[in-house]
């Protein structure tokens, strides 16, 4: 004996997903309870909400039913009513828009019954709800273990005579020394390396006494400028923060001094008279063989120049393992005002002088041609008992879950043999090192939230706390930042008096922290 859904449960509202239960025609591409979308600012997000009435003659009508359409955002059902619906939310948002929403949808029909089923089966009772989390966040590319971007191509627009300026925002990892930056040039198949800036690990200092003492408590890292020709060397002051976002721009000019500057501040000026810099093309962390003559990129036959962002070869020392975001490249030498300035903004290309490449890298997609990535709600395999990512309701893996603490497990879109676009208009486009060309490891765009991105909190829980004090609060967003000025503020019921407190918050991950409520 055969009966269909319809026969069973009449006068009902489905979501047209791709659960079992769901009979001939009423399957669909609805999302299923929790799925979770990341878009980045100016790629749009366009989801089909797709339902269905099992009562003959009603018409189905999709319905915002908790959160609020965000502005730009629209949902829009067919012009001529029937009883299978596809509703379009679309969304283009834009940068200032980062940040988590929260939107739920009901689907109902004429005659005033209401989406049902529950997540697990189509027939169950109840109300099924689609809630959804959006959030908008720029991407950030990662590097591991030998992978390299090829920066290559921007090396054109460079001169000798007019200076450059490479800036960049970094995260390494807490490896003790890592290539950041590698330039060079090959010749008859052999790599000949010439600049770096390495990522060095240096002892913590202190002073008891006036006596500089070292401490194993804590771990320093430096940048370290090198020119590997004669052996010249230049290090940063040491930071502290390790596994954070650090910005570094490197100038130098046509006389040959060299300026690098980490976080906004001048870390290291030398000029070429001041160390053995023995090559006409100084100004250019690209420099070439000595007898190399004119702009920085001049070529004699069979040599070719590099430029890159990890590792220069598989033997050349610790392979760099981090993020990189917010590459910006100029044909002359910005001073530190300038520098200090973009420390915390966003560039608007059409406003930059001299600006040769900017990239964002904003380039990773989960699919082919898919605008968006999706990750899933939890779903636990009844008949296996683990847990896996379902996002059509079939019951089957299909994509990853979103982890809250770790960026790096995130790794579902390769930048292996991808166009890195150049925003700044000059058409030099950069590439990720394929398979064959990588050195080994990962190359992957992630969806973080980029370091000029201003925090975001999204959701509290509890709401509401204890007049006592004491609750443990906990805030979910996007772009919280370990920050010692991190806080909380906690408002006072006008029937006490009203006012704010605030306390410190205590950070978790880009995407949470947490407070203790005070007595209120």
């Amino acid at each position: 004996l055969a009966l269909t859904l319809a026969s069973v449960c009449d006068g009902a509202v489905y979501w047209r997903d791709q659960r079992a239960g769901l009979g001939a025609g009423q399957k669909g591409t609805t999302g299923v309870n929790g799925t979770i979308y990341y878009v980045t600012p100016g790629r749009t997000l366009t989801l089909a909400l797709e339902a269905v009435s099992t009562t003959a003659g009603a018409t189905v009508q999709v319905s915002l039913s908790q959160g609020r359409l965000p502005t730009g955002a629209t949902l829009t059902n067919p012009t001529t009513p029937s009883a299978t619906v596809s509703a379009t939310f679309a969304w283009t948002p834009t940068a200032d828009q980062q940040c988590e929403y929260q939107l739920c949808f009901t689907a109902d029909d004429s005659t005033g019954a209401a989406s049902t089923g529950s997540y697990a089966s189509p027939i169950a009772a109840g109300a099924d709800e689609r809630c959804y989390s959006v959030v908008v966040t720029e991407q950030s590319i990662y590097l591991e273990a030998g992978s390299f971007v090829d920066a290559t191509p921007f090396l054109h627009s460079l001169t000798s005579s007019c200076g450059w300026s490479i800036g960049f925002w970094v995260k390494p990892s807490d490896t003790d020394d890592m290539e950041v930056l590698t330039a060079g040039f090959t010749r008859g198949g052999a790599t000949t390396l010439l600049h770096t800036l390495r990522w060095v690990k240096a002892p913590q200092e202190t002073v008891v006494h006036g006596v500089t003492r070292q401490s194993a408590g804590a771990n320093f890292y430096t940048f370290q400028f090198t020119d590997v020709a004669s052996g010249s060397a230049a290090t940063s002051p040491a930071v502290y923060c390790i596994d954070r976002w650090h910005f570094v721009m490197v100038t130098a000019d046509k006389s040959g001094t060299i300026t690098l500057y980490v976080d906004g501040g001048e870390a290291f000026h030398d000029s070429s008279s001041s160390r053995s810099f023995n090559t006409p093309s100084v100004s250019s962390i690209t420099i070439l063989p000595s007898n190399y003559a004119g702009d920085v990129v001049a070529a004699q036959s069979g040599e070719e120049g590099f430029f890159r962002l990890g590792t220069h070869s598989p033997v050349g020392g610790q392979p760099f393992m981090g993020f990189f975001d917010e590459l910006r490249v100029y044909g002359r030498v910005l001073d530190a005002d300038s520098v200090s300035t973009q420390l915390f903004a966003k560039l608007v290309p059409a406003n930059e002088v001299g600006l040769v490449g900017y990239y964002t890298f904003d380039v990773g997609r989960q699919g082919a041609g898919l605008p968006y990535s999706k990750y899933a709600a939890t779903y636990t395999n009844p008949a296996t008992n683990s847990i896996m990512g379902d996002t059509t309701g079939d019951g089957s893996f299909d994509s990853p879950m979103r982890i809250e603490t770790n960026e790096q497990t995130r790794q579902d879109m390769s930048a292996k043999g991808v166009q890195i676009t150049d925003s700044s208009g000059q058409g030099n486009h950069l590439t990720g090192c394929t398979s064959a060309t990588c050195f080994g490891g990962e190359l992957y765009i992630e969806f973080i939230p980029s370091p000029v991105t201003p925090a975001c909190p999204a959701t509290v829980t509890p709401e509401v706390v204890h007049v006592k004090g004491g609750d443990s609060v906990t805030i979910a967003g996007n772009a919280f930042s370990p920050s010692p000025w991190l806080t909380c503020s906690f408002s006072s019921p006008l029937v006490a008096g009203g006012g704010v407190t605030h306390v410190r918050a205590t950070y978790v991950s880009p995407y949470q922290v947490t407070c203790v409520a005070p007595a209120m």
